[in-house]
């Protein structure tokens, strides 16, 4: 789906594609190797402040694909906020709307995914708050294979010396795989749900959790009902540490009996 604008008193084209946006800008002149300088186009790319000039910001600006700096607690140093950045870098004037981070979670049957921050040409969207993240579902081919990608970004204003772009989209930096399916005691179905939620879950079950739900969970129960078939359900998903304990629960009741963990 295209979506496609041009911006008022500025000659730059924006546009939306699947998995994409884009800001296309263009100055023109007409003598001989007059188009080598940026100044002009950089400052039609660039977010002015209420005094006309480009504003000045930092971010936080790493890229999983290719840092040179080590795994930080077995993930890629841009999973959270990058170290040694503690007030971010000095934006250029034509990525100067905002700072982004992003993350991508790659179903292929490898797993993997990819983390970027930085500073970014596209604002805020209007729809959005803060920091809040977009995410979205893709196929993808590689060889005559197709593979989901999953993609969660967001944007925050920003300002000089005080990047907000630190940690993974959604506050909490966190990612838990969500689903629930329930067996019979034949590992037959019952209801609704995904199966593989049961032992082997797979990326494209994977979320990213609110703010304030800092902790995976995994619910395991058994049932015996009163028909007498014997029922498991698993549930995965995101949580508030507060509240939640590891452990087992029994109870019986008439002809009923539930063992969850």
């Amino acid at each position: 789906m295209l979506f496609q604008e041009v911006e008022a008193n500025t000659p730059c084209i924006t546009g939306v594609l699947t998995g994409l946006q884009y800001k296309d800008c263009v100055t023109t002149c007409t003598s001989d190797n007059c188009n080598s300088n940026n100044d002009e186009v950089f400052k039609l790319a660039s977010a002015l402040d209420s005094n006309g000039n480009p504003r000045d910001i930092s971010c936080y600006s790493c890229n999983s694909e290719f840092d040179k700096e080590g795994d930080v607690a077995g993930m890629p140093n841009c999973y959270n906020t990058p170290q040694g950045q503690p007030d971010g870098k000095t934006c250029p004037i034509y990525a100067n709307a905002g700072c982004f981070k992003s993350k991508t979670v790659i179903d292929d049957g490898e797993g993997g995914g990819f983390y970027y921050k930085g500073c970014s040409t596209f604002k805020v969207k209007d729809e959005l708050e803060e920091n809040e993240a977009e995410c979205s579902r893709h196929t993808a081919t590689d060889n005559g294979e197709e593979y989901q990608l999953f993609m969660c970004d967001s944007v925050c204003s920003g300002a000089k010396g005080e990047p907000c772009n630190g940690g993974t989209p959604q506050g909490a930096a966190r990612m838990c795989y969500t689903c629930e399916t329930a067996v019979n005691h034949e590992g037959q179905m019952v209801g609704w749900g995904d199966l593989a939620c049961l032992d082997n879950p797979n990326d494209n079950q994977l979320e990213f959790c609110a703010d304030d739900q800092d902790i995976c969970v995994t619910e395991f129960s058994a049932e015996w009902r009163l028909a007498g078939m014997q029922v498991y359900t698993m549930r995965r998903g995101c949580s508030k540490s507060n509240g939640i304990s590891d452990g087992c629960l029994v109870a019986n009741g008439n002809n009923y009996m539930i063992k969850g963990s």
